[in-house]
């Protein structure tokens, strides 16, 4: 064999070692992502504490954005009621009434337990936050890029959300329906598989100014 063509060959090579990682670590963590999530709130920001003092002063006669809309149309809110029908009464009540102005985002800053699921074989997740509220997501595997059928880009009561992988990291990129945008971050600790880092951003009308969240969930057994 040539020495052009040895190095041709061990070009090829590490191209498809680039490919195989690529696509490999995606799914690797898709895979450890599946299951059931419980929120450790000793590990967490309140969303409470981190929204203090952030939203911006309702003019006189201003609507707090409850009845938010869909991209179909249909009101959010009616989507969202099922959400908020689980959380507890009392203290979480009160402090719902000026976290709701942060629209669809609410359950994003909000869920305690957060069951993913996938089919062996698809690379879709369903998203289900409470037993309560659906989201599905397509993430693409490849990255921030669209495809030609837009697979990846999906309209629900949430908002319009492309959804992809970059290394091992999920990520969730959301268009309020008011207004805004909300990017997710999700990630398996590198140390310890049953712990899941995850990051919310939102930047909102209704805030003075963009505010991170990050929550840390350990996996049920």
């Amino acid at each position: 064999m040539s020495l052009l063509a040895l190095k041709c060959q061990i070009l090829v090579s590490q191209l498809l070692l680039i490919v195989v990682f690529c696509y490999a670590s995606p799914v690797a963590a898709e895979f450890e992502l599946v299951g059931r999530w419980i929120l450790d709130a000793k590990q967490s920001e309140s969303p409470e504490d981190m929204l203090k003092k952030k939203f911006r002063r309702l003019r006189p006669g201003q609507m707090r954005p409850y009845g938010m809309h869909d991209p179909s149309g249909k009101t959010a809110e009616r989507a969202l009621e099922n959400y908020w029908r689980t959380l507890n009464d009392g203290r979480e009540r009160k402090a719902s009434k000026n976290l709701r102005r942060v629209g669809s985002a609410y359950p994003l800053i909000t869920f305690t337990n957060l069951l993913v699921e996938a089919l062996p074989s698809s690379q879709n997740l369903t998203f289900i936050y409470e037993d309560a509220l659906v989201r599905q997501i397509m993430p693409n595997q490849a990255g921030r890029i669209y495809t030609a059928k837009g697979d990846e880009l999906v309209a629900d009561s949430i908002g319009h959300t492309l959804s992809y992988w970059t290394d091992s990291t999920l990520f969730l990129e959301t268009d309020s329906p008011t207004g805004g945008k909300y990017i997710e971050e999700l990630q398996i600790s590198t140390s310890d598989s049953n712990i899941l880092h995850y990051r919310v951003k939102l930047n909102l009308p209704t805030l003075k100014e963009p505010v991170e969240i990050e929550r840390v969930f350990r996996k049920s057994n």
